[in-house]
């Protein structure tokens, strides 16, 4: 259970950035790479056997439900069990399902430090520092 845990609270803190970022995503490009985070997760959830009963919407609208979904799939799903999936391109691969949500929570990383080079780029002073120990450091209630 304890690995279980540990996913879950890395998609906790994987919400916890993008709502950061949110508010500076209102414009393109941040907009389009945000929304490329969040379908990203939604397309990796349907490959790795979660269930997407998302309700209408962009996958701007439905963040809260993407992350929800993510971790109930954690929490019912064997993290070991190798999964089979082909990529855009019709590729085939094999991967346990704990190297697929890896990979979601790194590919949201790896975008939001492309947001923030984006965003200073732009003049953007006062963006959030959305590190992993930040989240850890903030309180919650």
């Amino acid at each position: 259970m304890e690995v279980k845990r540990e996913f879950t609270t890395l998609f906790d803190y994987d919400l916890w950035a993008n709502l950061k970022w949110f508010p500076f995503c209102e414009e393109e490009p941040l907009r389009r790479i945000m929304e490329h985070i969040l379908r990203t997760q939604i397309i990796w959830l349907e490959r790795s056997g979660g269930k997407n009963s998302f309700t209408a919407g962009t996958p701007w609208d439905l963040i809260e439900e993407i992350n929800m979904a993510w971790k109930e799939h954690i929490l019912s799903s064997d993290l070991e069990q190798t999964i089979h999936y082909q990529n855009s391109l019709g590729q085939k691969f094999a991967q346990p399902r704990r190297d697929v949500a890896r990979h979601v929570i790194n590919h949201g990383t790896y975008h939001r430090g492309q947001i923030r080079g984006m965003a200073e780029m732009m003049g953007v002073e006062d963006f959030p520092d959305t590190d992993y120990i930040f989240y850890l450091r903030e309180p919650r209630g």
